[in-house]
């Protein structure tokens, strides 16, 4: 028998070993991993509003309600975490808005900041308080002009 012939079933075995150790530790890693995603957005449509198929675009993004008539269609509400960049939350509410149909969201920011922390510096023998970073949240109407 050649020592490759004997070492390809070692080898297997040694495989087959490894993916067993990790095995228990998978769903583990993967809910520390969800837990670190930010909130899916909270969509509510509005009772009663008309139903259209998503749009072709993006919904344009206004701070203010724009002056020419429209009809509200849904609230999305929508949350990042800590250090997330707002366009990024804002991208998942026009999606949203999107697949309702709308030609426009009106954003109301509604971000917080995260509480301050005390952590001690073995280099002063002190606490340092560091502020905490906003968490990015908005709340958007999807409109749809008239």
């Amino acid at each position: 028998m050649t020592a490759d012939r004997i070492a390809a079933p070692a080898a297997a075995q040694c495989t087959k070993a490894r993916n067993a150790m990790y095995r228990p530790w998978l769903p583990i890693v993967a809910l520390l991993l969800a837990a670190c995603a930010p909130l899916a957005p909270d969509v509510k449509r509005i009772e009663g509003s008309p139903v259209f198929p998503a749009a072709a675009t993006l919904p344009e993004v206004l701070q203010t309600a724009p002056t020419r008539s429209y009809v509200r269609l849904g609230v999305v509400d929508a949350q990042g975490v800590p250090g997330m960049a707002e366009a990024q939350v804002v991208a998942r509410i026009r999606l949203e808005a999107q697949q309702m149909g709308a030609d426009a969201v009106i954003l109301q920011d509604v971000s917080t900041r995260a509480a301050a922390e005390s952590k001690f510096n073995p280099a002063t023998g002190g606490f340092t308080v560091t502020q905490g970073e906003p968490i990015p949240s908005y709340k958007g109407y999807a409109i749809k002009y008239r």
